[in-house]
């Protein structure tokens, strides 16, 4: 089938939601999307290679609502006769959505976009991410961040005071370890777990982890060296 189908789902939004931030993530979708909540157009995405997210904050408060997503699988950009993304003879002409598929609630100050840049022989980790605030007001925090290494033990800690003002505002950390990081690479792929934990008071709000790999990438004399071995 080539064209628009149609999905329709009735959810149930307990009252713990109420005054949170509230948003819907398709992890694959082919190809454009667009959300009704109950007969209200809320938007539209048209990624293949990104989550399709929708903010429905205000949309969906506490109580029963309708979700009525349309998907439509037509060429929405010109591929070219060979392209592998949109092409009849390899079967990825489908319809629908896969993959995480989830409804997620979080505080009125909650962070997002959170990013990792790691540098394997300066021991250095820059974090960087976006603080949303739909409080209407300036709010104060903490944010804490830990490195812990594959075994789980805590290699790098670290405590921010941070401010997020009303709306959105950009946090970018460089953090440095005192003790020799195992680097990352394709036949040893060691990863350490950071997380990044926001605090209201003495009140968890937010906990992400992310996976982190340290490595250095160079070119020498038009070779590619990872961790100064070849490539």
């Amino acid at each position: 089938h080539i064209g628009p189908a149609w999905y329709t789902r009735e959810v149930e939004v307990p009252a713990s939601w109420k005054g949170k931030q509230v948003t819907l993530s398709l992890e694959r979708c082919m190809w454009t999307t667009a959300l009704w909540v109950d007969g209200t157009l809320v938007g539209e995405a048209n990624s293949l290679c990104a989550p399709h997210t929708y903010d429905l904050t205000g949309y969906l408060t506490p109580g029963t609502h309708t979700l009525l997503l349309r998907i439509d699988n037509s060429p929405y950009v010109n591929l070219g006769s060979w392209s592998h993304g949109y092409a009849p003879g390899i079967q990825t002409i489908w319809n629908g959505a896969i993959g995480d598929l989830y409804l997620e609630a979080k505080d009125e100050v909650a962070m997002s976009d959170v990013q990792c840049y790691t540098a394997w022989q300066e021991r250095t980790l820059r974090v960087t991410g976006r603080l949303d605030n739909l409080a209407g007001k300036h709010r104060n925090g903490t944010l804490l961040l830990t490195l812990r290494d594959a075994e789980g033990r805590a290699v790098l800690r670290h405590k921010e005071r941070i401010a997020a003002a009303a709306g959105t505002s950009d946090f970018d950390l460089q953090l440095t370890s005192d003790e020799a990081l195992q680097p990352w690479d394709e036949y040893s792929p060691y990863l350490y777990t950071l997380t990044a934990t926001l605090m209201d008071g003495k009140k968890v709000s937010e906990v992400i982890p992310l996976k982190v790999g340290f490595r250095k990438v160079e070119i020498k004399n038009a070779q590619v060296l990872v961790n100064g071995q070849p490539v």
